[in-house]
């Protein structure tokens, strides 16, 4: 930059960013499983996501026209509200569910998923709009146990050490 004080990509505040010098890219997450397993999914999921569009980009397609505004405000319901909320979809402006979206953004990544071995995760990511994400698993646990924090964390670490 200009003004010099930005000379690594550890300087700026990302989402997601590339490491040149690792030949990665970096996501922040905000709500990681307690089950390797989801985070398994989680992880091929963005695999699958980011070969998509290297391969897109790789190939000269144009990229996508979209409303940067749409991005942020579905990235904040997300956060906020889990799969129970309806995002603007940031082509073409159609308000729809989360889940519905993320169908769609998983058909088409599944090629790819396909292409890297990571199928039966991507199967997985489906089942978890169906069954619900890890917040919603948490927030059950909590009510079943009468809001008793101390019984959360046992059930979760008993369902993590039997997962393993």
């Amino acid at each position: 930059m200009l003004a010099g004080d930005v000379t690594a990509p550890g300087d700026l505040w990302w989402i997601m960013r590339p490491q040149p010098p690792l030949g990665t890219v970096e996501i922040r997450v905000f709500d990681l499983p307690t089950d390797w397993r989801r985070t398994t999914v989680f992880a091929a999921v963005c695999q699958a996501a980011l070969a998509y569009y290297q391969d897109r980009f790789e190939q000269q397609y144009p990229p996508a026209a979209f409303q940067r505004e749409f991005l942020e405000g579905n990235r904040w319901k997300a956060m906020r509200y889990g799969l129970d909320t309806d995002v603007i979809e940031p082509e073409t402006g159609a308000v729809i569910d989360l889940p519905e979206h993320l169908r769609n953004f998983f058909s088409v990544i599944t090629d790819k998923a396909d292409e890297l071995n990571c199928a039966e995760q991507l199967a997985m990511a489906e089942d978890i709009l169906e069954t619900g994400n890890e917040a919603a698993m948490q927030r059950k646990i909590f009510a079943d146990a009468k809001e008793n924090l101390q019984t959360l964390e046992l059930k979760l670490a008993d369902m993590t050490i039997s997962t393993s």
